[in-house]
């Protein structure tokens, strides 16, 4: 496999540890898609982009490389778009309940730092 994005040959252990977060990243997705603060808009573009990639459309595979990482590639940048057009707050918040750690809202934490309470 290639690191597509330094050009560089990617390691066994980079592998693994990419494949390591794959669960995180799948509740997250997971819990963010139920999330009402979440903008229907960007769910049912991301639900498209998931769509179009299991779609018969696509880059044939006997194309040299770019057949079998189209998936792959596009698969990447749909989550990596929907997680940016997330509100920060809310992804922070479910990242920190799925590793077990309470949210604090940005409102509360600004208080308690300058000592208001």
């Amino acid at each position: 496999m290639n690191d597509l994005l330094t050009g560089r040959r990617m390691t066994f252990w980079t592998a693994l540890k990419l494949l390591w977060h794959l669960p995180t990243l799948l509740q997250l997705l997971s819990r963010l898609l139920r999330d009402p603060q979440v903008a229907v808009g960007a769910k049912g573009l991301f639900f498209g982009m998931i769509l179009f990639i299991l779609s018969p459309l696509d880059v044939p595979n006997f194309v040299p490389v770019l057949g079998e990482v189209s998936d792959v590639v596009l698969a990447l940048l749909a989550c990596r778009w929907f997680l940016t057009t997330c509100p920060a707050e809310v992804v922070a918040g479910h990242l920190g309940a799925i590793h077990g750690r309470v949210a604090v809202p940005a409102d509360a934490a600004a208080r308690f730092i300058e000592g208001r309470r």
